[in-house]
């Protein structure tokens, strides 16, 4: 597989330019997915870049947990680990108060679900919001010593040509899993350990949760689990092209702009994760806006708010 996207570097103060190149890509009428994430090294090939695009939460935690692990007394069976995982989260799930139980057979909305609270699975988020990507894109650079993300799109027909010539992978069963079928779900991803299917693809569960609903999501799901997901990216019979895939390049210093246009979109942590969880994770994006509020405020304000109710006889007691 070659490596030649196009890359579109997005400058400060030149948002507008971002904007400009999405309406362009709907103009055909081709549907486009995205993903938002943090990159390091910029100076590196564009294989580098897609490594660290292509990388899901269960690929990083077993690298992370293998960097730690220095005496190597961890065996990771990556099969059987995710059966745990997985396992382990249905039986703690069946204790928590939510009544949104899937279907013990439909395992992709088990996986969907997991994603869903933060759980590490095979599956890579994408959605079909440019804006959506652009606020993970930002939001992952948090509390990170990267100073730069991207924002990669994906024409999504490339997956139906790419996957001409894999062996194992028929038209049929393609159309089965655009249409939810739980036993081809499982027949393509969880084959029998000596025979596994390197490969990756478009799936989104029938029954949508609260937050894929809300962030217009969908995953990519590899084929073989005992490969990284880049690997089973690797083996798609096309190459990453300027025509099928654009990659939008920005800068920390743009973070100000960017959350700032997101919120004039209502577009945030607290509309992405709705309830008070992502409110109170909506407090550092909001920062800009939260001091413009505060400097317009003496500590008089704020001590009568805070203080002076609490005495018997003000006028804030209730």
């Amino acid at each position: 597989m070659k490596f030649n996207p196009e890359v579109i570097p997005i400058r400060k103060n030149q948002l507008f330019v971002f904007f400009k190149r999405i309406d362009d890509l709907k103009k055909d009428g081709t549907e486009w997915i995205f993903r938002g994430c943090k990159i390091k090294h910029l100076e590196k090939t564009n294989y580098f870049y897609f490594e660290q695009i292509f990388k899901t939460a269960f690929d990083r935690y077993i690298k992370d947990w293998q960097e730690i692990d220095k005496d190597k007394k961890m065996k990771i069976d990556k099969r059987c680990l995710e059966a745990e995982i997985i396992r382990d989260f249905q039986r703690r799930f069946s204790i928590s108060e939510s009544s949104d139980r899937p279907p013990d057979d439909d395992l992709l909305s088990w996986l969907a679900l997991m994603r869903h609270h933060g759980a590490p699975t095979r599956l890579l988020d994408f959605s079909y919001s440019p804006y959506m990507a652009l606020f993970f894109a930002f939001d992952s650079m948090f509390n990170s010593s990267a100073e730069k993300c991207v924002v990669l799109a994906i024409k999504r027909n490339w997956f139906t040509k790419a996957i001409n010539g894999i062996e194992g992978i028929s038209k049929q069963k393609i159309k089965k899993i655009e249409g939810n079928d739980k036993k081809t779900f499982i027949f393509l991803f969880y084959r029998p350990k000596s025979k596994p299917i390197d490969f990756i693809y478009t799936v989104i569960p029938y029954d949508l949760n609260p937050r894929m609903a809300l962030q217009g999501g969908l995953f990519l799901c590899p084929g073989n689990i005992e490969k990284t997901c880049f690997k089973n990216f690797e083996n798609m019979k096309d190459d990453v092209d300027k025509e099928h895939f654009k990659l939008y390049v920005f800068g920390k210093e743009m973070t100000p702009e960017v959350f700032e246009e997101l919120r004039r979109m209502d577009i945030s942590k607290s509309s992405v994760y709705p309830g008070m969880d992502g409110y109170a994770k909506s407090t550092w994006t909001r920062f800009p806006i939260l001091s413009r509020i505060s400097e317009k405020h003496e500590w008089s304000f704020y001590k009568q708010f805070f203080f002076d109710r609490l005495i018997k006889g003000s006028p804030y007691a209730s």
